[in-house]
């Protein structure tokens, strides 16, 4: 394989891991408008902290560094409070 093909399959997998955000993202927004009805705050720092948990273990199961899945998932994190804060 050269180089060309590997920036092609990389170029592939970006585009899926854009649509996977995008689908998480339509979960959060769900999310958010039944916390809306049920009055609950957006923030929820147990959950959280076991999504946390849970990702950075997957993470070091695949032999994937702890540091850049926490910041990762902070981004996630900080983005999706912000979808279930917003009035759309």
């Amino acid at each position: 394989m050269n180089i060309t093909e590997l920036r092609k399959q990389i170029d592939e997998v970006d585009h899926a891991i854009i649509d996977l955000i995008t689908k998480r993202f339509e979960y959060v927004k769900d999310i958010g408008a039944l916390k809306k009805i049920e009055r609950r705050d957006p923030l929820d720092t147990d959950r959280f902290r076991q999504i946390l948990i849970d990702r950075v273990a997957y993470a070091r199961e695949r032999g994937v560094s702890a540091k850049f899945i926490e910041t990762i998932w902070h981004e996630i994190h900080n983005h999706a409070l912000e979808i279930e804060k917003s009035d759309e």
